[in-house]
Formats: C-alpha cells, sequence, structure tokens
C-alpha cells in the first residue's frame, strides 16, 4: 500500500481505533521461495478469501501446492518473527474459481482451508460477507471511500515491513475505462470495480489478494479483493497514477457457499467481525 499525503494514507502507523481490525483481517500468503506478500480476509475459523492469482503459477490456472503456502494471522511488522498475539496457519486446501482466466483476471478469487481453527482475539478477527442481513441492505459503495491495508511495495520498490493502510474511493465502470481504455477494456467485467485516486494513494505488488473494507453500522464488510493494476514500464511494478482493479467479492457469495459446505461459513459468528473470545 502506498500513498499519497492528505489521501488517507498512513505512513507506517494506524488509527489508535483500526489496529486491532487491520492486524486481524489482513494476513500474508507468500509462495515458497518469493518475497512478495499477499493478502487475505478471515471469515470464518477455518477460511480465509484471495484473490485466485495468488495461489497460482503466473499466467496458469495450476494451483500452489499448498505446502507452500503459509498464512500469518495477527501480524503488523513481517520483521519481527515472535510478535505477540500472531499466529502461524497452515493451508490444508485451496479452492480456485472454476472460471478463473489468468490472462484477464476474470473470477480472480479462491478460498483456502487452514489445518487447525483460527483463535481469535483482539488482534485477529473475522470481517462479515457481503450479504443481507436481518433486513439490513448494504449501500452503493460509489464514490464511497473504501479501506485497503497491506505490505505491498513502497515508493523506493521495497516491500513494505509493517502493514500500511490507504483509503480510497470507487469509480464507476465509464470512468474507470476512460481512464485508460486498452487497458481497462481488455480487464474490466461485470464482476470487477475499480478504485483510487490517481494521485498515488493506491495498493502495489504485494497487496494483491487483500481485502477493499466498508464500514456500515459498526460492522466492517468486505467488497472486494485487490486483482490488477497497470504498470508503469516492462519492470512489471504498479502504476499509482491509475485506478487499481477489484474483483468484486459481494457477486461470489453464492460461490462462496456452494464451494464450502457443511464448514459453518453462515454460523453468527460472520453477523459481527468485533467479537471477543
Amino acid at each position: 500500500v502506498e500513498g499519497g499525503p492528505g489521501e488517507g494514507w498512513l505512513s507506517g502507523h494506524f488509527r489508535a481505533s483500526g489496529l486491532g481490525m487491520w492486524r486481524s483481517i489482513s494476513a500474508v500468503c507468500p509462495a515458497m521461495g518469493s518475497s512478495m506478500p499477499a493478502g487475505v480476509s478471515i471469515v470464518h475459523r477455518y477460511l480465509v478469501i484471495t484473490a485466485a492469482h495468488c495461489v497460482t503459477y503466473a499466467a496458469s490456472r495450476r494451483k500452489l501446492p499448498t505446502d507452500d503456502l503459509l498464512l500469518k494471522m495477527g501480524r503488523f511488522n513481517l520483521s519481527n518473527e515472535v510478535e505477540e498475539h500472531a499466529e502461524d496457519h497452515r493451508v490444508i486446501e485451496s479452492i480456485v474459481h472454476a472460471g478463473f482466466v489468468p490472462t484477464t483476471f476474470e473470477n480472480d478469487i479462491a478460498i483456502l482451508r487452514v489445518e487447525l481453527p483460527i483463535i481469535f482475539n483482539h488482534f485477529i478477527q473475522p470481517v462479515c460477507l457481503w450479504k443481507r442481513d436481518d433486513g439490513f441492505v448494504l449501500p452503493s459503495v460509489y464514490e464511497r471511500l473504501g479501506t485497503v491495508v497491506g505490505w505491498g511495495l513502497t515508493d523506493q520498490n521495497r516491500t513494505g515491513s509493517v502493514l500500511n493502510e490507504a483509503r480510497m474511493p470507487v469509480v464507476d465502470s465509464l470512468t474507470c475505462l476512460a481512464s485508460d481504455r486498452t487497458f481497462f477494456g481488455r480487464l474490466l467485467y461485470s464482476k470487477a470495480f475499480c478504485a483510487g485516486f490517481k494521485n498515488g494513494t493506491g495498493v502495489c505488488n504485494g497487496d494483491s489478494g487483500g481485502g477493499m473494507f466498508f464500514q456500515f453500522q459498526n460492522r466492517w464488510f468486505l467488497k472486494g479483493l485487490v486483482s490488477f493494476s497497470n504498470t508503469i514500464d516492462a519492470s512489471g511494478v504498479c502504476n499509482l497514477k491509475q485506478y487499481i482493479g477489484f474483483t468484486d467479492a459481494s457477486q461470489y457469495i453464492d460461490w462462496l457457499y456452494e464451494n464450502t459446505p457443511n464448514s459453518g461459513i453462515d454460523d453468527p459468528i460472520l453477523g459481527h467481525p468485533n467479537i471477543r473470545p
């Protein structure tokens, strides 16, 4: 996550009220031998959601071996291996959307199942799925500021050692297409959306798979997953002067239920992320 002044960028630290929440929602999921992290969102004691391209080989639908995946929960400083309240979890199953297209990032979503239950505390919490609940209908997010967090590349093109946060607005599809029709015309589809300021505030390499979150009625909801962005040049480094593409996770709720039978994914724990042990 990178940002410019005055646009919600928190340079290496958090608002005090958000520290515990964001440390828990985001974790890191690096492939063996890779220094580039990715983000996940906890939705259940055994399940997290991420982008499909984070758990598959480059430009391929072939899944990475689960032994190569390690989830680090409750982390803030990646250089500190002994953080209090942190948990490491082995992945025993990865479920990649059958319609995932690696060349266009269509259906860029995956579920990871961990071996042992995640122990929730003040630093590790689940996030609410984007669904109707007890008559409460979630409002439109267009032009609203969503929150993203991650350990992505900084302005020195180095992976961030501490978890950072940025806030950015969701923009309509026509505005996104008009900004770069060649790029977004190929990738933007009905189950994806754009967000960003185009001023240096945004997500970058290493933030993939992380969530965009919105708070309504004192609950945090998962709206999108960091999926694709344009690059500055052939180096592959993200262009923070362009909008960012997100998988619209809110359109995959039925898929999540269908692919997690008997998991209890719809149990009451998802009703509010601020549970306490």
